[in-house]
């Protein structure tokens, strides 16, 4: 069984189309939320070639972009980290594992400042995403108190035309009724139904003790990443037949 996985997507378009270092067209759009007083800043991902001729022709800074068929995938990711001495300067070069989350445009339309002078469009962050929690659930408060709960979703994606199987892992994330609704009811292996938003944020992270590999001085090393998250404003749990979804264990990490 496929899993379910579709968003919707519109906002002002914020920087126009440039390949990223897969040969993807990348850009991103502000959406200006009506269901919540919030302004939020995505990048989204155009992987089918046959769209890339229209993009480079429609979509431009601060016209309105509107898509209703896209989806959530995730990358593996292989890249280098550089960490520098705050004593010598001394560069190291360190290998590091990763997971992009993308928001892919299957489709999309483009509409023009100057027609939405008297009418304007509602920023739109609509995600809805049917899978299999493939990790544990990890509860977390953060240090101004506020409490979390996170965990990974397998999205299993058939390729109808080569009969593929695709995996995607995306992570969601649970606050407030829906963080106590999950506590008592969910758990690793149940099939949940998601209805949330898109969250892309940066974030800080820390490498204690590194020694470096000149002066031979320890110190810790900080670099900021950027995530994207599925925040779950509805879900339904439902106790699945083993026939029904298969899914591969996930870690729950930064």
């Amino acid at each position: 069984m496929s899993a379910f996985n579709r968003c919707i997507i519109s906002g002002l378009i914020d920087s126009e189309p440039n390949f990223n270092p897969d040969g993807e067209l990348i850009f991103s759009i502000i959406i200006n939320r009506k269901d919540i007083p919030r302004k939020e800043k995505i990048h989204v991902t155009i992987k089918n070639k046959g769209l890339y001729k229209k993009a480079f022709k429609e979509i431009k800074k601060n016209n309105f972009f509107l898509s209703n068929k896209a989806h959530i995938e995730t990358r593996d990711v292989d890249r280098v980290k550089e960490i520098v001495c705050p004593h010598c300067s001394n560069v190291t070069l360190q290998k590091i594992h990763g997971e992009n989350t993308l928001v892919v445009i299957d489709d999309f339309s483009v509409y023009l400042k100057k027609d939405l002078e008297t009418s304007p469009l509602e920023g739109i962050n609509q995600v809805y995403l049917m899978g299999v929690v493939c990790s544990n659930l990890k509860y977390t408060k953060a240090a101004n108190g506020k409490e979390f709960l996170k965990y990974k979703i397998s999205l299993l994606n058939i390729n109808n035309d080569k009969n593929e199987k695709k995996y995607n892992y995306p992570f969601a994330v649970c606050f407030g009724q829906e963080l106590e609704n999950a506590q008592k009811k969910l758990q690793k292996g149940d099939i949940v139904f998601i209805e949330g938003a898109v969250q892309e944020r940066t974030f800080k992270q820390t490498t204690k003790d590194v020694m470096c590999s000149s002066c031979k001085t320890m110190f810790n090393h900080f670099n900021t990443n950027t995530a994207k998250e599925i925040i779950v404003s509805h879900a339904k749990y439902l106790k699945p037949d083993e026939k029904d979804f298969e899914y591969i264990e996930q870690k729950v990490e930064e």
